[in-house]
């Protein structure tokens, strides 16, 4: 009998034991079904946040590639019509990247100070009206102080663009973005060619050669791209129009944790 008892107090015993264990196991479900929740809350914000954010950073890649490389197309006929020796076109193209080198880091304080919307959309407008002016280049001089601020300019829509992409995508998520914009430059490079050859044929129509109607035209896209990112580009998650406020603060923080994972790593 007593032995009975013994078994029944042990099996007792465990029964009281495993009850803790069995209730963790009940709440553990809960709680990676509502990981997964966040999970695909998370991915759904993601996407709302690429159908606007995406195809402004492709294009403002790609009008920033033509814009940078249409003088190549313009090389000749715009050194024969304007004396410009090799030296003096070597001269122009490097100040380019010279304005490129040292507008980089200013311009990424100007984006976090006054927001990727407002700075990006002002930079790429700049940038479209300053390669629109080259068709007034008349000198050496022209050229050069041009191509010094066509550099600066595009220097900070890079930076800018570096900017907000970090803003919304954490570290684990931002191959994609970034990738959309390496691509865009090399998408550019198919039809940049052609474009300019078809523009280059309108040489004389309105008393203007075709390197002029080359400028004119291919700056306008960037100057409407600049306009639409001051409507509608999002400056950082917590502005973005497009997200519920919880999916804005759920992203916000998401971002921010990533930064701070990346912080204490160094």
């Amino acid at each position: 009998m007593s032995r009975d008892n013994a078994d029944g107090d042990q099996s007792t015993v465990e029964h009281v034991i495993s009850l803790p264990e069995a209730a963790m196991k009940e709440q553990a479900v809960p709680a990676a079904g509502h990981g997964d929740d966040a999970s695909r809350e998370l991915n759904v914000a993601l996407r709302k946040v690429s159908i606007v954010l995406l195809p402004m950073m492709f294009f403002c890649g790609t009008f920033a590639y033509i814009d940078k490389g249409n003088l190549s197309f313009a090389a000749v006929k715009l050194n024969a019509d304007l004396g410009l020796s090799p030296v003096d076109y070597g001269l122009g193209s490097g100040l380019f990247y010279l304005g490129f080198a040292v507008g980089i880091l200013p311009s990424t304080f100007m984006s976090m100070r006054y927001g990727a919307r407002w700075w990006l959309g002002f930079i790429t407008i700049a940038w479209g009206i300053i390669s629109s002016c080259h068709a007034l280049i008349s000198n050496k001089t022209s050229f050069c102080v041009l191509r010094l601020f066509l550099g600066l300019a595009e220097s900070a829509g890079s930076s800018a663009g570096g900017h907000v992409l970090a803003q919304f995508y954490p570290k684990s998520k931002r191959a994609i973005p970034f990738t959309v914009v390496i691509v865009s430059s090399m998408v550019s490079g198919i039809f940049a060619a052609p474009l300019a050859a078809g523009l280059m044929s309108l040489h004389g129509r309105g008393g203007l050669s075709g390197w002029q109607w080359l400028f004119i035209i291919e700056g306008v896209p960037s100057v409407i791209l600049g306009i639409s990112m001051m409507i509608w580009l999002p400056s950082e998650p917590l502005t973005a129009w497009m997200l519920t406020p919880h999916q804005r603060e759920m992203l916000h923080q998401t971002v921010s944790h990533s930064f701070s994972k990346v912080i204490s790593a160094r």
